[in-house]
């Protein structure tokens, strides 16, 4: 099951409801990338519609998964089989806040008075 609102604000899209279908539209070009029927009160994708959508949005699924993971490197991220080589090579020398900030030296304690 999916969540409509999550769906639209995680993909930037565009969801057009009539009284058997539901249509996906990409937000800005407006071209369609997915479609379900219902049945029994439930919109279903079809399996070739569902692996549209989730290639919607190759960096929001990299940066999801890259999360989710544990923050590992582009390397380790593009061996899922739905993120694109393209993505992974742009995210290459572009480190996420997380690993920015976890990245960089901390200070030093202050000195103790009481030695």
């Amino acid at each position: 099951l999916i969540s409509v609102c999550q769906f639209m604000d995680g993909n930037h899209s565009v969801i057009q409801l009539a009284d058997q279908f539901l249509v996906v539209q990409d937000r800005v070009s407006r071209m369609v990338i997915g479609a379900a029927k219902r049945e029994s009160g439930t919109f279903y994708f079809r399996r070739m519609e569902l692996a549209a959508l989730a290639e919607v949005r190759d960096d929001a699924l990299y940066e999801l998964w890259h999360a989710q993971m544990g923050h590992p490197s582009p390397r380790v991220v593009g061996s899922l089989p739905n993120v694109s080589i393209s993505v992974v090579s742009a995210k290459i020398n572009k480190a996420c806040d997380v690993c920015h900030r976890e990245k960089q030296m901390r200070a030093s304690f202050p000195s103790s008075i009481n030695k």
